[in-house]
């Protein structure tokens, strides 16, 4: 099957490919920010720990205090990695970039860059409100800006265009809007409950690790399989 663009002119091909050139440079360097942010974890928050006892490095004591630390890390590597899927899932449709998005991106890879900062204040056995606050603002502000970033592809033109399916559009949106609006409600639950606003994170990761592995590209997890042929033995 033929991209929508390769029944254009030649010249107009060259810049479809341009933009999509362009796209794929914003894309890296944004995969490579997460990726970073994502190693950091690991050393910003058990390196610490370690050489403040190494002596007693493969004591029980030492493990168990690594515990709140090991399961903050794994919170913000599930919440990074299904923010970097929902932009990579952005960038699938788009075919040039804009400055406006551009920027955007940068301010979104800014607050990418703080989690390990937001985290590590996190990893400690008694999280004070302030601190989960601050981690949940910046996931919230991951997310707002995701939406910021795609209600700017779409009001500037920069998807596929007719070949965009509306409804892909919508659900993008629905999606990002809901998460932005429950992201603020964990942040102002942490000035009250800061241990709920961490399962509440938690259930939010859950969500976009169904939504994103169910839905795919088109975030509708709840689609229907087609029915297998009737010569066919193997099920769908």
């Amino acid at each position: 099957m033929k991209a929508p663009w390769d029944i254009l002119e030649p010249a107009a091909r060259q810049d479809i490919e341009r933009g999509l050139r362009a796209v794929g440079r914003v894309e890296r360097l944004t995969s490579t920010v997460f990726a970073l942010s994502m190693a950091l974890l690991v050393l910003v928050l058990f390196l610490p720990i370690l050489a403040a006892s190494p002596e007693r490095a493969a004591q029980g004591d030492t493990l168990r205090e690594m515990l709140p630390a090991l399961g903050a890390c794994f919170l913000s590597f599930v919440l990074l990695f299904s923010c970097w899927v929902l932009h990579h899932f952005q960038l699938h449709y788009f075919v040039r970039t804009g400055g406006e998005t551009l920027w955007v991106n940068a301010a979104m890879m800014m607050f990418v860059a703080l989690v390990p900062f937001s985290t590590a204040l996190l990893s400690a056995r008694s999280i004070a409100s302030e601190t989960a606050a601050l981690y949940a603002a910046n996931f919230l502000a991951i997310q707002a800006l995701l939406l910021l970033n795609w209600n700017l592809a779409v009001k500037t033109g920069l998807l596929f265009g007719g070949n965009m399916p509306g409804a892909v559009a919508r659900r993008m949106r629905l999606v990002l809007t809901v998460s932005s609006g429950y992201g603020l409600g964990t942040v102002l639950l942490a000035w009250t409950s800061p241990h709920a606003t961490v399962s509440m994170l938690a259930m939010l990761a859950a969500f976009h690790v169904f939504l994103t592995a169910r839905g795919g590209y088109t975030l509708n997890a709840f689609r229907r399989r087609p029915a297998p042929p009737p010569d066919s033995p193997w099920p769908l």
